[in-house]
């Protein structure tokens, strides 16, 4: 991202060539002293990125505005969700408004390409890069929103790297003597990457020394053999026609980078609308008027992310859940409306099967302030003390109850990976560094578990009925789990140092499932999958899986399309477990 004072004049130049000296249209409708409160809402889903450039817009114009944002950046917005308020003049607003969103969609834009691509790659050790195809002026937000959408950067500009590409070639000389004269030139902490077409030219680099190497238009027939030749003595970059029909491929030749000019240089802007939702002072406008203005806008905001709770330090005994507000966060959600609060039960999920019994609808959350029987895979407890996390259920109906009804107990385990991912997307979001997949339903964060979570599913008068169980710890302190869980769990607030927001925590949960959902209907099991093994650390790590009565070891391969683990075993076969409790084994 710009340092302050250059995004200030970034802003200020775009200020400057839309405003110009007045904007003629807000002051000949607007009596000049209205105020009120204007939202910006997603027309559709997508990947937020530069929520705070967005709010910096209005500011630089207007310093004497409110700026709140109802979202972060990487976070997926479901459609209708209010990602960001402004509050004051309204002539203000309105002045500002499209200088603001221009920026906004463009970088929610590049976000979600970006995530697209990070998704399709998932499960191999290609990183998704971006390129200086950026439009001039605006590449430190370009590059921001693809760190927004999971990718990583290239270098940034022409003076932060050494990159040989062709031209460069013909003018040196030859491979051999550009690698020559730019290593005679550069210190030391820079690094050399040459850009080759051919597996000669692949030969000549790798000869001449070059730290990393561009491969530049090849077909994957290509990439896989430049990989062979290779053999891992510099990292791989393909580049070049870069597309999401054929980026899993690429991706799986074995290349460590792929860089896709598409990100940036054709990026579709994401759809948000600005609408005034509130209006105070003289406006001159009609009630009907205003009605009308009002009327294209979400009456509550729907978003996942309030602002944060701020305060350190010990917690509060016996913190209330505010109900209301999430109810109508949730409201209009497909997961989380209607719900269900309690501030005791036995357990979420046997409450949720009851009230699944008795036909309550898809989406239907059970939630409760404690759990006095909760229990985890294989008949475990979970610890569930009131005030301070989650636990809550979701009740799912598919459409077709009769092709489910025809599913075995194995598929369920699909919704629980769904479930898992959606759960390890929530949880960065707050804490973005060290959370992880564990198979087959747990969520880490730094090794340590953070969230469980249990599907059922039995045959119902309907069809068949299916309630995700999920468990949180977001503000329970370490001294406060059992002695034997202080050195294996953890939670938000252990991992984070302060109090975080339960309803922004389940808000942000129901919205990342309620997406993941979508995509399971759509396209089915394989882009969960990819995106599970995109989270989790276990790939090629050498694991114990504990099943029944028997242990096995060897190393953890991946899962297939019923979310079963793929145990890679000695003598070179591979063992396919349903269910159990694998640990990566130390040493």
């Amino acid at each position: 991202m710009l340092p302050n004072y250059a995004l200030t004049d970034l802003i200020k130049a775009a200020l400057a060539e839309d405003v110009g000296v007045g904007d003629i249209t807000t002051s000949v409708v607007l009596a000049g002293g209205e105020t009120g409160t204007a939202a910006a809402t997603a027309k559709e889903g997508f990947v937020l990125s530069g929520v705070d450039v967005f709010g910096a817009v209005f500011l630089t114009f207007d310093p004497t505005l409110v700026f709140m944002p109802r979202g972060r950046d990487g976070h997926w917005i479901a459609k209708g969700a209010v990602l960001a308020e402004i509050s004051g003049s309204l002539a203000s607003i309105l002045t500002a408004e499209r200088v603001a969103l221009n920026l906004l969609q463009r970088m929610c834009g590049i976000a979600t390409m970006t995530r697209r691509f990070v998704d399709e790659a998932a499960g191999t050790k290609a990183r998704i890069i971006d390129t200086r195809k950026t439009v001039p002026g605006l590449r430190a937000l370009d590059k921001s929103a693809v760190l927004a959408g999971g990718g990583f950067n290239h270098r940034f500009a022409l003076y932060d790297g050494v990159l040989i590409k062709d031209n460069h070639i013909a003018a040196a000389g030859g491979i051999t003597a550009a690698v020559r004269r730019a290593r005679g030139r550069i210190p030391h902490t820079l690094k050399i990457e040459v850009e080759v077409k051919n597996p000669a030219e692949l030969e000549e680099a790798l000869h001449a020394g070059a730290d990393l190497i561009l491969l530049d238009n090849m077909d994957i027939a290509g990439l896989a053999e430049a990989v062979k030749i290779t053999a891992d003595r510099v990292p791989l970059e393909a580049s070049g026609n870069m597309t999401l029909e054929r980026i899993r491929k690429v991706a799986q030749t074995g290349v460590d980078f792929i860089s896709v000019g598409a990100l940036t240089h054709s990026v579709q802007a994401s759809d948000i609308s600005l609408n005034i939702t509130e209006t105070t002072g003289d406006s001159g406008w009609t009630g009907e008027d205003r009605e009308a203005t009002q009327g294209d806008a979400p009456s509550v905001n729907a978003t996942v992310n309030a602002p944060e709770k701020q305060g350190e330090g010990a917690l509060q005994a016996g913190e209330e859940l505010d109900i209301s507000l999430l109810k109508a966060r949730l409201r209009g959600f497909t997961i989380g409306s209607p719900l269900h609060y309690f501030e005791s039960v036995d357990s979420t999920n046997a409450l949720a099967l009851k009230l699944a019994s008795e036909g309550a609808p898809e989406g239907t959350v059970v939630l409760a302030d404690r759990q006095t029987a909760g229990r985890g895979r294989l008949g475990r407890a979970w610890q569930s003390p009131a005030g301070k996390n989650l636990y809550f259920s979701i009740i799912l109906r598919p459409e077709s109850a009769a092709s489910w009804s025809q599913m075995e107990m194995a598929k369920a385990a699909r919704i629980t990976f769904l479930a898992g991912v959606a759960a390890a997307e929530s949880l960065r979001a707050f804490c973005p560094d060290g959370v992880e997949i564990k198979w087959p339903n747990d969520v880490l964060i730094n090794g340590r578990k953070a969230c469980g979570i249990l599907s059922e599913m039995r045959a119902g008068k309907g069809g068949m009925e299916l309630v995700v169980g999920v468990g949180i710890n977001v503000n329970i302190p370490k001294d406060d789990f059992a002695v034997e869980h202080r050195e294996t769990a953890t939670s938000l607030f252990e991992e984070t140092g302060r109090k975080q927001s339960r309803e922004d925590v389940l808000c942000d949960f129901c919205v990342h499932f309620q997406r993941w959902q979508g995509v399971f209907l759509k396209d089915g099991f394989e882009p969960i999958r990819r995106a599970w093994l995109h989270r989790t650390d276990m790939v090629g790590k050498n694991v114990r899986v504990l099943f029944g009565k028997e242990i096995k070891e060897g190393a953890f391969s991946g899962i297939d399309d019923d979310g079963a683990l793929l145990l890679a075993v000695s003598g070179g076969g591979v063992e396919r477990i349903i269910a159990g409790d694998a640990t990566i084994m130390k040493g």
